[in-house]
């Protein structure tokens, strides 16, 4: 039943605790960084009006099936902020609670709902589950017939479900491109023990479903049935998240090779998930609690999973404060989902799509994730690494989107160096313009050549033409150059050699490539 449409190669920021008022001020910024869609919170009612971020829970215990809420706002600023990211190209994904209400407290109360809860709901016994806490976690009937610390809902009366149906198309009627479905997995599927038609009667009668973007919280643990939800919605990636986090180096041993693969069962495939370094309740929950993560961990988790071409990333906005669950909710959370190196990286994945991709690992620490003929991203998490190998990209010159350092292709060999904890991105052939100034200059009458390919003696061939005729300083390959620094090298030239051209070789590889006409010497930097 899952739709296939086209919807792929997106990128998602997760404007956690967001009110639409933040939303709406951001959107040009959160486009500009590369997002093609926001993941909001949950928009129905809460039963208290804490905003301190700890109380963030407070959001996954609704108390009706209606937009609007005290810490996210109301269905009319929903609806406006919607529109304005619509004016921008951004769509809209919500997450919603359809499992479960509010409970009216710990321990045995857990399990009944909390006063606040709309009283038809409340009061109705045919649209609650029996109050009893799941015991097994391996067994189906408990998973989605028991409680989970929270009254459950039961999801197969027709009643409840044309409730659910209601809201959901007031959601989508309002702006809403697509829905998260929280706790999926303990929403029973029709060949379940206790099964029903939940799911097929949902979705499909939600308004516009052909161009919906569903997904569903389905965890990877217990009796989760997890590859039978495919048939209705893509599904989060938790296995795949945690192996990510452990890849570069979070409460393990860093080994690169750990992300290649989606860590899903048989029949599942990367374009049936959305992928993550972190979610929310990875970061907030005290199970799993990402928060020791580091900014550095966290971006080259990010370059793994979105520069893949299959599943769809979506990167956590952590809140401001320094301290775990520090801040105050509707406010826009750390600025690190548009930092630079997060943007190139998003911009990457913009620039890629389409394209089939091919990784490569070199060792434990290197990642290369090529995209068709398209481009290239090298993720190193370990040492200073020289690349020297086969790529599908056009011979010619690339610039690297975030050092600005040179990767040379010739003969289908890519050549470059990725530093050390670094990530390096390469996309389209250098012009001569760049080459110009990035890889050569005159300065005091001297040719000076910064050696992005690291060779160990460069030498330098210059010429110029008088009367349709080469005059050549010295035969080929020229002469070998001075070491001025660090990958910079130098030789002396004469002002008559000023209007001439140069190449630049190792008496192999050569720039600009063989067969190319010499680049112009330019005036004085």
């Amino acid at each position: 039943m899952i739709i296939d449409n086209g919807i792929n190669e997106e990128t998602i920021l997760h404007v956690w605790n967001w009110s639409f008022k933040t939303i709406k001020e951001n959107i040009k910024e959160i486009v500009n960084a590369g997002y093609t869609w926001i993941q909001i919170s949950p928009v129905q009612g809460t039963k208290d009006k804490s905003l301190v971020v700890k109380d963030w829970w407070m959001l996954y215990q609704p108390i009706n099936f209606k937009i609007g809420n005290f810490q996210i706002g109301s269905r009319s600023e929903f609806i406006e902020m919607c529109a304005e990211a619509h004016r921008y190209g951004l769509k809209v994904m919500v997450d919603v609670i359809l499992n479960h209400m509010a409970n009216r407290g710990g321990g045995s109360d857990s399990n009944f709902p909390h006063e606040t809860v709309e009283s038809f709901i409340r009061d109705d016994i045919n649209f609650w589950h029996e109050r009893k806490k799941v015991e097994n976690w391996n067994d189906r009937w408990q998973v989605t017939h028991w409680c989970i610390g929270l009254p459950d809902l039961n999801t197969s009366n027709h009643m409840l479900q044309d409730m659910i149906i209601d809201f959901l198309n007031d959601v989508i009627e309002c702006g809403a491109d697509g829905l998260r479905f929280d706790a999926a997995k303990h929403i029973e599927l029709p060949e379940d023990p206790g099964g029903s038609d939940f799911w097929p009667r949902v979705i499909q009668s939600l308004k516009n479903k052909e161009k919906l973007f569903l997904y569903g919280e389905v965890l990877q643990c217990g009796a989760s049935n997890y590859e039978k939800y495919t048939k209705y919605m893509r599904l989060s990636a938790e296995g795949y998240s945690y192996a990510i986090r452990r890849s570069v180096g979070y409460k393990a041993e860093k080994n690169i090779n750990n992300a290649k693969e989606y860590q899903v069962p048989y029949g599942v495939n990367g374009s049936n998930l959305v992928t993550w370094v972190e979610s929310h309740d990875d970061y907030a929950s005290d199970i799993e609690k990402s928060f020791a993560l580091s900014e550095w961990q966290i971006k080259m988790g990010w370059a793994i999973i979105a520069s893949r071409s299959e599943s769809i990333p979506l990167f956590f906005n952590r809140p401001k404060g320094k301290m775990w669950l520090e801040g105050t909710m509707g406010e826009a959370g750390n600025d690190f989902w548009k930092s630079s190196e997060i943007v190139a990286i998003n911009k990457f994945r913009l620039k890629m799509k389409g394209e089939k991709e091919n990784i490569i690992t070199l060792g434990n620490n290197l990642m290369i994730i090529e995209r068709g003929n398209k481009g290239v991203i090298m993720i190193n998490i370990g040492q200073r690494y020289h690349i020297n190998i086969y790529t599908s990209l056009k011979d010619g010159m690339y610039k690297d989107k975030i050092s600005e350092k040179v990767f040379y292709v010739r003969d289908g060999q890519l050549n470059g160096t990725v530093e050390e904890g670094k990530i390096s991105i390469i996309y389209h052939e250098v012009e001569e313009d760049f080459i110009a100034e990035d890889i050569y200059y005159l300065r005091d009458n001297k040719v000076f050549f910064t050696n992005p390919l690291r060779w160990n003696k460069p030498r330098v061939y210059i010429y110029k033409e008088v009367n349709h005729k080469a005059i050549e300083l010295s035969q080929w390959p020229g002469r070998e150059m001075y070491r001025e620094g660090e990958n910079i090298y130098s030789y002396p030239i004469e002002d008559y050699w000023s209007s001439g051209r140069v190449i630049f070789t190792n008496g192999i590889s050569q720039i600009p490539e063989f067969a190319k006409e010499g680049l112009l010497i330019l005036k004085n930097k």
